[in-house]
């Protein structure tokens, strides 16, 4: 019996303990983005992570495994390190959509059975008139008990199906 409830507890710590991922950014300087019509010089990382738009700027996008899913309005940011650079330093950036804070996204998706997680942010925080970009984090986070509500579409016949049709000579 002793074994038993042991065994229970120990089930329970391990589902209801936080999970957490530190993430480091590695920064090379500054790279240049260039299309058919315009070129644009932004502050640059690891390529597997560099994520840009100019709708929402530079964003830093990871994806792991997980052991299951993860409940995304748990996810909590600690042990933020940041360092202050000059505007010079943002190159071509657009200061405007750059936020007064770390913005997580945090998403659950299901491949092939398995399970990720995928976090995006903006590297570069304005923290009281200052820019600062971010050299390191963590991101704890709780499993979601929640079962996976999966949609299922009807197989419907065809628009075509209905109707008359004349053959033409």
């Amino acid at each position: 019996m002793k074994n038993y409830l042991l065994f229970i507890l120990l089930v329970i710590t391990t589902l209801c303990y936080p999970q957490q991922k530190s993430i480091t950014i590695k920064w090379n300087g500054s790279q240049t983005l260039s299309t058919e019509s315009a070129s644009v010089v932004v502050p640059s990382f690891e390529k597997d992570a560099f994520n840009f738009s100019f709708e929402e700027g530079l964003r830093y996008s990871t994806i792991w495994k997980t052991n299951g899913r993860i409940d995304e309005n748990s996810v909590s940011v600690s042990n933020l390190v940041t360092r202050a650079i000059s505007e010079t330093e943002l190159y071509q950036l657009n200061r405007n959509i750059i936020p007064s804070g770390i913005e997580l996204k945090l998403r659950n998706s299901s491949a092939r059975g398995d399970n990720y997680l995928s976090v995006e942010f903006h590297p570069i925080i304005k923290d009281n008139g200052v820019f600062k970009r971010v050299e390191s984090l963590s991101i704890s986070y709780n499993r979601s008990n929640q079962p996976v509500l999966r949609t299922t579409t009807a197989i419907m016949n065809s628009v075509l199906d209905q109707g008359e049709w004349h053959k033409f000579y």
